[in-house]
């Protein structure tokens, strides 16, 4: 792979660079520092899942991706919103689920 990249255009640093654990190459900065930024609204966002609140304590990271699909997916009047991720995470009206 080293050497078929090496003919390409792909800096040097690239190439060269040593293998990652699974995941870390695929994982951006940028969605690390985002997960970081939102993982102390998660807390709140736990109270809201109802009997889901067991299985997601301590899981930081699930909640804030299922608050995600929540507000893309599951909200009312779902279409393409302008303002910051977090306006739109806050927007979100919890599903009312049965116990």
């Amino acid at each position: 792979m080293r050497r078929a990249a090496a003919k390409t255009d792909l800096p040097k640093h690239i190439i060269d660079r040593p293998k990652l654990p699974a995941g870390t190459a695929t994982s951006p900065r940028m969605i690390d520092e985002m997960l970081e930024e939102l993982r102390p609204h998660s807390i709140d966002w736990l109270a809201e899942m109802g009997p889901l609140q067991p299985l997601l304590k301590g899981q930081p990271d699930l909640i804030i991706g299922l608050r995600l699909f929540q507000a893309i997916h599951l909200s009312p009047g779902c279409k393409r919103r302008t303002g910051s991720l977090l306006d739109l995470l806050d927007d979100v009206v919890p599903i009312e689920v049965e116990s």
